[in-house]
C-alpha cells in the first residue's frame, strides 16, 4: 500500500524553474496509477527548499517510517502523502 520516493535530486541549473514540482507531481500521479494508498519520503533537514516543495504539495510531516540509526533520524525530516 505504500510507495517510497528515494534519492530524487534536481540539478543546480534546473532549480527554481519548477522541475522539482513537475517531477514530484509525476511521481504522485504514477503512485496513484499504480494503486498505492500512501507515499513516504524523507529529506535532509538542511534541504529547506525540498521541505517547502513537499509541504506545498500536501505532504505532512511524520516520524520515521522504518528503523534507522538515531544519528540519521537527527538529520532527516520525514513525510507522508495520502493518495
Amino acid at each position: 500500500d505504500d510507495a517510497e520516493i528515494k534519492r530524487v535530486y534536481i540539478e543546480d541549473a534546473a532549480q527554481g524553474l519548477g522541475a522539482g514540482k513537475q517531477l514530484s507531481n509525476a511521481l504522485i500521479a504514477q503512485a496513484l496509477a499504480d494503486g498505492y494508498k500512501r507515499i513516504l519520503l524523507d529529506t535532509s533537514k538542511i534541504s529547506t527548499a525540498a521541505q517547502g516543495l513537499y509541504e506545498s504539495l500536501g505532504f505532512k510531516k511524520r516520524g520515521p517510517y522504518s528503523e534507522m540509526p538515531a544519528d540519521m533520524i537527527e538529520v532527516l525530516v520525514f513525510y507522508e502523502f495520502e493518495l
